[in-house]
């Protein structure tokens, strides 16, 4: 007989049976190992995404004040001055080359536009001519020749780098009265000038006839030709970068409504003298 049937009970070993149960059981175990493992892991992901989520989104940093600066024409004109429309041309064909950033200011003399303060300024630049134009309170004065001014404006305007900013608030119930906030965009002395201002004003002009329009009239001054000094709050004359001034202008004139306001801030440079840093108008 043979050995196998001796054996009482003798069953075929079956070897991929062993190794299939050997198998799960190594996987059994390893996943009894990992588990625990992986949900403290996950918990952890878990907590450190919702707090994540709590914490607050960095504030955006502010972008940097960008302030494109004006210049400021004294143009020197009168109804009896047979050129001086010639100016008032040129002077508006710079403005368009220079995209709206030349500021005009109309100063008549001899005529029913005169204020009272032409003669003594026409002194101090030495205006001895009509048409004539001063730029930004350089003592410089231009005749009209429209390339020779414009290149003086835009040299100007490239030459000052940290214009401050104006803002002009007017009086809604009387157009006479305004609310000025200046931003100093870098420490040193500054001037105001205000001046209110007309245009579309119709009249006879020597050369031109009876229904002339004039433009950029000065109706009255708020300040004085040279313009007011402008102080910092403890009575200093030097303001500091970021300061902010506020002050209240008005001007007497009757026929205030339809006028507008031109102010311009001048910043007194190494020399001593006093230029125009920035220039702007109301709206009207």
């Amino acid at each position: 007989m043979p050995l196998a049937a001796r054996i009482h009970g003798w069953k075929p070993f079956n070897l991929n049976c062993f190794l299939m149960k050997r198998i799960y059981s190594l996987i059994i175990c390893a996943v009894a190992l990992v588990l625990p493992l992986a949900i403290v892991s996950c918990q952890g992901i878990h907590s450190d995404w919702e707090e994540y989520q709590k914490a607050p989104e960095p504030e955006p940093k502010p972008e940097p004040e960008s302030v494109e600066n004006c210049a400021l024409v004294f143009y020197f004109t009168g109804t009896w001055c047979t050129y001086c429309p010639n100016m008032s041309m040129s002077l508006n064909k710079i403005n368009e080359r220079l995209s709206g950033r030349l500021v005009t200011v109309s100063v008549h003399k001899g005529d029913n536009f005169s204020v009272g303060f032409e003669s003594d300024f026409c002194k101090q630049f030495s205006v001895k001519s009509f048409p004539s134009a001063i730029v930004n309170y350089e003592p410089t004065v231009f005749g009209n020749n429209e390339d020779i001014l414009y290149e003086a404006v835009s040299r100007h305007l490239e030459s000052v780098k940290k214009p401050c900013s104006i803002t002009i608030t007017p009086d809604a119930n009387s157009p006479s009265n305004a609310k000025v906030t200046v931003k100093i965009a870098e420490s040193g002395k500054y001037r105001i000038f205000a001046a209110l201002m007309q245009n579309g004003i119709k009249g006879f002009q020597v050369g031109q006839g009876s229904d002339y329009t004039f433009n950029n009239v000065v109706r009255a001054l708020a300040t004085s030709p040279d313009g007011d000094h402008l102080f910092a709050d403890d009575g200093g004359e030097t303001l500091s970068e970021g300061t902010t001034v506020s002050l209240n202008i008005s001007a007497s004139y009757d026929g205030a409504d339809g006028c507008y306001w031109t102010v311009a801030v001048l910043k007194e440079n190494d020399k001593g003298i006093f230029l125009v840093n920035n220039a702007t108008k109301s709206l009207h």
